[in-house]
């Protein structure tokens, strides 16, 4: 009988345990399964009386994946190429081209329906931010032109009476915009017809607070503060203008018969700067009163043309 010399013997043992191994891998499911190949043949087990050393590197067929290397699929790979083609890019540039363009296109059309129904408080809103920017970019107290000089009136606080009456006489404008929101009881009916517009009262009230405000600081001193609040009443003032000729259309005769007169009282005061201008904070708030009336009768014979033309066609 033969024998094995232990160095052959060693050989065999660590051949089988390769077997073994390689059988045991050979059992993982196939989504885990590692691959791996051990092979070796009879004639390279050492013999008896061979001084063979153990198997060599080339006797062993190790095959292991490299894990190193990224897998990429099929499906990504083909994506990746399909995203880089032209085919796929250009079309894609194409509907996001066409996305801005309806973006910008609804925009300037939100824009151009913006400005012409508010075109009205753009005064308001420019001339109120004059003396915001002197004071934050000039660093200095807005001044008036000189062809529309701030008038100085400290010296009233020292006439009760007068400075009394001249503060008094802006409750016209907040009369009058209570009484165009209907808020004044009254007998007439044309105030319930202006309430459906609020607006013209409350541009009107709105005056009226500016303008106390306004007037008591030029009284009291402060006019530096007096004069910045002169730009906001000005734009407030301006602003209400614009909005009953968006309104109420063109005034009428006898609403520029109280108009154009009290314009004049603004313009030229004279030296009684105080009473002057009283009057014209009385005869302006009749102005819009009867300017907003002029709307009413306006829009009462439109719809009056429009039913007499209805009637007109059934017939």
């Amino acid at each position: 009988m033969k024998r094995y010399s232990s160095r052959s013997f060693v050989a065999l043992c660590i051949a089988l345990a390769m077997c073994q191994k390689a059988a045991a891998f050979s059992n993982i499911p196939p989504k885990i399964k590692i691959h791996s190949r051990i092979s070796m043949t009879a004639t390279e087990i050492p013999m008896f009386g061979s001084n063979e050393g153990l198997p060599s590197h080339s006797s062993m067929n190790l095959d292991l994946p490299d894990r190193t290397q990224p897998t990429v699929s099929k499906s990504r790979a083909s994506f990746i190429v399909s995203l880089v083609s032209s085919n796929q890019i250009m079309p894609n540039l194409q509907c996001l081209f066409l996305r801005l363009q309806s973006i910008m296109r609804s925009s300037s059309k939100g824009a151009a329906v913006a400005i012409r129904q508010s075109w009205w408080c753009f005064p308001m809103i420019v001339v109120s931010a004059l003396p915001i920017y002197s004071l934050l970019f000039l660093q200095e107290f807005a001044r008036m032109p000189s062809f529309w000089q701030f008038r100085d009136v400290s010296y009233l606080k020292d006439m009760p009476v007068l400075v009394s009456g001249f503060l008094a006489s802006n409750i016209f404008y907040i009369l009058s915009g209570l009484y165009l929101m209907d808020c004044i009881p009254n007998r007439s009916k044309k105030s319930s017809h202006t309430a459906r517009t609020p607006l013209l009262g409350v541009m009107v009230f709105a005056s009226g607070m500016v303008s106390l405000l306004y007037h008591a600081f030029q009284s009291f001193g402060g006019l530096n503060v007096a004069e910045s609040l002169c730009f906001i009443d000005h734009g407030v003032a301006f602003s209400s203008a614009c909005y009953f000729l968006r309104k109420c259309g063109m005034p009428s005769i006898k609403t520029l018969s109280i108009g154009v007169p009290s314009l004049l009282l603004l313009a030229f005061p004279g030296d009684s700067y105080p009473v002057i201008h009283s009057i014209w904070h009385a005869m302006s708030a009749g102005t819009t009163i009867s300017w907003a009336f002029d709307g009413v009768d306006r829009r009462q014979r439109f719809i009056s043309k429009t039913l007499q033309a209805r009637k007109d066609i059934t017939i």
